[in-house]
């Protein structure tokens, strides 16, 4: 059967318009077309917020210099110090709140000028009229500021010498400071500080004399006029003065005649401090030296004032052997009611038998069999000091560790720590103390343990 013409070109129609373009991928009558998409472009990177331009914080302060709360006017001073190298614009400002009504805002303001390294004039002299202020933190700061700004603050040399005088000791000592920054050679203010010594209050004095000492180290001529208040009026200007004169070292040589004489005054504060000075200055001489001296201050191991006999002790150290023949007096101080007194005596009594017990160590273990506990403590205390060398003790102390006062068996177990390994035998009753009630006893216990067995540890390392 033929299919007709018109059949024949349908066919192809629907062959050519809807089977083939399906194969080519064309658009067909019955299918709409496709649509064609465009290559997809990069997604963009978040870019950074724009930054706005630094704001500058000092024009938001200066208004609150003005504000009626001194608070406020000081918090805006400190902010302005804060800013650092931007807040030098606001020098004038801070100048004129040198001014204010309130100290706290004057403080502020000293503060923060001092913090900006402001060392025009007119600062210098506004900063230096403070030092004449009756709130002292103002003073102080001022001071302070001043000896910072160095060679700056000469303009403030007048205010800074009547500083000296001032009744507070740091706001002296920051004069002082500052008139050395402006002259390194003290010439400018070591005159003036002598000049108080003429000043007819004793507390100037006093200061005087404190500074003065403070400087000796750099100027050593100051050891005369030192001397000179050695002989003032006022017994706490004499003390300051020996004091100061026996941290002088080689300098304060020429002192040591008047600090003798001063052992024989009716002040036991000068007495004592006196003794501790010579100790220091003859204690540096060469050996032989300072002979005069150490039988001088032996003689003053008996002072009827405690604090005497402490200072003359302690002073004895510096002579070593030197100091032996006084010996028999050291070990009848080991009896003293006073127990710093007895202290030092043990102590001292060590340094001049350079740690060998044997000459007074009779004497030592009479002293564990004393009635009054605190020679036996005293006794112990003592024997501590020798380490090993004191082992023929061992067995009488073991015995003070039940002593029934809490000091003797609390220096008990210190003797028997130092002597270490020969007090072995200490070990079970010293663990016992250890949870002694009292907690100095048990404290002294614990150490004695670590060192007991820290010394068995060392001695069992060491053998082959």
């Amino acid at each position: 059967m033929h299919r007709s013409a018109p059949l024949r070109r349908l066919f192809l129609a629907c062959l050519l318009g809807g089977v083939l373009p399906a194969i080519a991928g064309c658009p067909t009558a019955e299918a709409p077309p496709a649509q064609v998409r465009a290559p997809a472009e990069p997604t963009p990177e978040p870019s950074e917020p724009a930054r706005e331009p630094a704001t500058d914080p000092l024009p938001a302060l200066l208004p609150k210099l003005a504000d009626a709360d001194p608070r406020l006017r000081a918090e805006a001073i400190e902010g302005i110090a804060a800013l650092g190298e931007a807040g030098r614009a606001a020098i004038p400002q801070l100048v004129a709140a040198l001014e204010d009504d309130e100290a706290a805002v004057r403080l502020a303001a000293v503060r923060a000028l001092g913090m900006l390294g402001a060392p025009e004039e007119h600062v210098i002299r506004g900063i230096a009229r403070q030092l004449e202020d009756g709130d002292l933190a103002l003073r102080r700061a001022a001071a302070r500021a001043l000896s910072d700004f160095g060679e700056s603050a000469v303009g403030a040399r007048a205010a800074l010498v009547r500083g000296l005088a001032d009744e507070d000791a740091d706001v002296r000592s920051g004069a002082i400071g500052a008139l050395l920054a402006i002259d390194p050679s003290g010439e400018l203010v070591v005159p003036e500080l002598l000049a108080l010594f003429a000043r007819e209050d004793a507390q100037t004095r006093l200061g005087a004399a404190y500074h003065v000492a403070g400087l000796a180290h750099r100027f050593p001529d100051l050891a005369y006029p030192l001397i000179e208040r050695l002989h003032d009026g006022d017994p706490n200007v004499r003390a300051a003065a020996a004091r100061a004169l026996g941290q002088m070292g080689p300098a304060g040589e020429p002192a040591i005649p008047s600090l003798r004489e001063l052992l024989d005054t009716d002040d036991p504060q000068v007495r004592a401090v006196s003794a501790d000075a010579l100790g220091r200055l003859a204690g540096a001489l060469p050996e032989g030296a300072g002979r005069d001296t150490l039988d001088v201050l032996a003689d003053r191991m008996q002072d009827a004032d405690p604090k005497t006999r402490l200072q003359a002790l302690q002073s004895l150290r510096p002579f070593g052997h030197a100091a032996h023949e006084h010996v028999p007096v050291l070990v009848d101080l080991l009896r003293d009611p006073e127990l710093r007194t007895r202290q030092a005596a043990a102590q001292t009594l060590s340094l001049v038998l350079e740690r060998d017990p044997e000459p007074v160590l009779a004497d030592l273990v009479g002293l564990l069999d004393d009635e009054h506990p605190a020679a036996r403590a005293s006794g112990a205390h003592a024997l501590g000091f020798y380490g090993e060398a004191a082992a023929p003790a061992v067995g009488r102390l073991i015995e003070l560790l039940d002593d029934p006062a809490t000091e003797t068996r609390a220096y008990a177990a210190v003797a028997l720590g130092e002597i270490g390994l020969p007090a072995t035998d200490a070990l079970p009753r010293l663990l016992e103390l250890q949870h002694d009630q009292n907690f100095r006893l048990k404290t002294f216990a614990r150490k004695a343990v670590t060192q007991i067995q820290t010394r068995k540890a060392e001695a069992a390392a060491a053998r082959p």
